[in-house]
């Protein structure tokens, strides 16, 4: 109803009596910072951490409070507080990362982000969402940054900001020194960046699509899966105009006994069509 501030002296009673419940003290910052109270929220989350020893939420909550008011400087003293007093060099690092990035302080950003991504990998997408806000010239040093941090999940938001910014070649062979261990995880991983890179349709882009196929197709144990990836991969490396790589996949199709007899044909009338092309007309009568 937009009439939080009337809740001041209710909340202080309810603060004042011997067992408030915890969602008290949230309802009461809110209400401070609609009444304008800013100067009561440090006692108030005082009061609240001690409630809930070891929660960010106190700190995050007060945070939120002051960015609703544009208000940075606080927003970052509860952060530094609350990071402080939780005990975890890791505490608040989303937030911290988020609230560098609103500032353009990239420095601080990539590594924040990179503290949250290392626990918590699901920070991962918002990590470079956020990231490729970035301006042009900021972009070499947050990649360079990246680089220096330890930790697989890190590497991958530097993958991933790579292909973004232009560099879908680099990106794939950055992915190649960073893939999980388990067969089945690189695969997803894979399949994950190759619908990055298909939202281009540049040279170097359908060029890295037909890499990272055939990257898929070398790690399917199924020979029915692996010869659709393969068939695949050789048509995205004729779309990229790379013929010999093209004719490469297509004879694996071909000569493999566990395409099946449809994929088999498939490639081999598509291996038939680019030897004739390049006028080659011995090995495709072959």
């Amino acid at each position: 109803l937009n009439r939080l501030s009337e809740l001041v002296a209710p909340v202080q009673a309810a603060i004042a009596s011997n067992a408030p419940a915890v969602p008290i003290y949230a309802i009461a910052l809110r209400a401070y910072a609609a009444a304008n109270l800013l100067d009561s929220l440090p006692r108030l989350v005082e009061q609240w951490s001690r409630a809930v020893p070891g929660d960010e939420t106190p700190y995050r909550e007060w945070a939120v409070a002051a960015l609703q008011r544009r208000d940075r400087a606080m927003a970052r003293r509860a952060y530094q507080l609350g990071r402080e007093r939780v005990g975890k060099p890791d505490a608040l690092a989303a937030e911290i990362a988020q609230l560098a990035v609103i500032e353009e302080d990239w420095p601080t950003a990539v590594r924040e982000w990179a503290r949250a991504v290392r626990p918590l990998p699901g920070y991962r997408t918002s990590a470079i969402a956020t990231l490729s806000q970035a301006p042009e010239r900021a972009r070499a040093d947050i990649l360079k940054a990246l680089e220096k941090e330890p930790g697989a999940e890190v590497a991958l938001i530097a993958v991933d900001l790579r292909a973004r910014w232009g560099d879908p070649l680099g990106a794939f062979e950055a992915l190649l020194r960073n893939l999980p261990a388990a067969p089945g995880q690189q695969i997803d991983v894979l399949q994950a960046f190759l619908e990055e890179v298909r939202t281009a349709g540049t040279h170097p882009y359908v060029l890295t699509q037909a890499r990272v196929l055939e990257a898929i197709a070398d790690r399917w144990t199924s020979p029915t899966q692996r010869a659709r990836m393969q068939l695949e991969s050789a048509r995205a490396y004729a779309n990229a105009g790379d013929r010999p790589a093209a004719r490469r996949m297509l004879t694996r199709v071909a000569s493999d006994s566990g395409s099946g007899p449809a994929v088999a044909a498939g490639a081999t009338a598509t291996l038939i069509e680019l030897l004739v092309q390049e006028g080659k007309v011995d090995e495709a009568s072959a």
